[in-house]
């Protein structure tokens, strides 16, 4: 994978708290997010969210779900 522009994010839980992520990862995952995220509740559980969105990750950014969980959110690379 090319190396892309990084973007700073914000942890929410953590105000204050700022990482550089690579733009193009961070673009892709909020896609997928979107996609799979219900419209109406009861929504999803991280888990769940997390099994969702592989199917929506373009492979060349994430093979094989690399880099997917919530754990790897930021798409540090």
């Amino acid at each position: 994978m090319k190396s892309s522009q990084k973007i700073q994010v914000e942890n929410v839980n953590h105000p204050g708290q700022v990482r550089l992520v690579d733009a193009t990862m961070y673009a892709a995952m909020k896609r997928a997010v979107l996609k799979v995220i219900p419209k109406r509740s009861p929504g999803l559980t991280v888990a769940a969210l997390e099994e969702a969105v592989l199917a929506h990750l373009p492979e060349d950014l994430f093979p094989g779900g690399a880099k997917a969980g919530m754990v790897d959110q930021d798409c540090s690379t």
